[in-house]
């Protein structure tokens, strides 16, 4: 890996942290840096560090297709897979909803689930394309 000359005016994605940004690097053949997204203030105010590193190449892209240059989700000091990171969120979701249901509280508080906004997403959809569908046929 070699560090190389930083390209002019390569554009940060969405919640980056101008602050945390990796020297530009050519490995392979492809020129990238690591760039951080900024903590979530959420986590944050109890001492929990949440963030997402992922590679960009000079043309402002993210790499998604190295077997080096994964996405990450970074919890602390421990790196997460996007997949992995999902199973973890689903976890903790699940483990408050147990602890809910072992207080005695209704389960309406509970927070959605992924599973729950997937399918009520799917049904909007649903209804979204039988409602295009019938314009069509009006007019037609």
């Amino acid at each position: 890996m070699t560090t190389v000359t930083q390209p002019a005016d390569v554009p940060l994605p969405d919640g980056a942290d101008r602050e945390d940004i990796d020297d530009w690097q050519t490995d392979d053949g492809v020129t990238s840096r690591l760039v951080w997204s900024l903590p979530d203030p959420n986590p944050q105010q109890f001492g929990c560090d949440v963030r997402v590193v992922a590679c960009q190449r000079v043309d402002g892209s993210i790499i998604t297709d190295g077997p080096h240059a994964e996405t990450l989700v970074y919890v602390d000091d421990e790196d997460y897979s996007l997949a992995h990171a999902r199973i973890l969120a689903q976890a903790l979701i699940e483990a408050v909803d147990l602890a809910d249901r072992w207080a005695g509280k209704h389960p309406d508080t509970r927070i959605r689930t992924v599973a729950d906004l997937v399918a009520s997403a799917a049904a909007d959809l649903a209804e979204a394309r039988a409602e295009l569908d019938a314009a069509r046929q009006v007019i037609q």
